[in-house]
């Protein structure tokens, strides 16, 4: 079947297998079952949708959020240094 797509699920642990594609219901039910009985995987569930955003646009955007975040940490450590700063006992 050249227009379905079979995945392993993002948690490693988890090893769901999500298939995607055109398929009627008896071709899905059947897929299923036979990548189920797949060794080393869990289950095999169908998706209507194609994938998500991809794993390495996921971890970029994350370092870019804590980046963000880290800056605004150092920004506002900054601002509590000079408030302290100006007051000489």
């Amino acid at each position: 079947m050249p227009h379905i797509s079979a995945h392993l699920h993002r948690g490693p642990l988890s090893r769901q297998l999500v298939l995607a594609g055109t398929a009627d219901d008896f071709q899905r039910s059947e897929l299923a079952r036979i990548m189920s009985s797949v060794p080393g995987v869990g289950t095999a569930d169908w998706t209507d949708r194609l994938g998500g955003l991809p794993l390495f646009a996921e971890a970029g955007v994350a370092a870019l959020l804590s980046f963000l975040v880290g800056a605004l940490l150092a920004y506002l450590v900054e601002l509590h240094r000079r408030h302290n700063a100006q007051w000489t006992w």
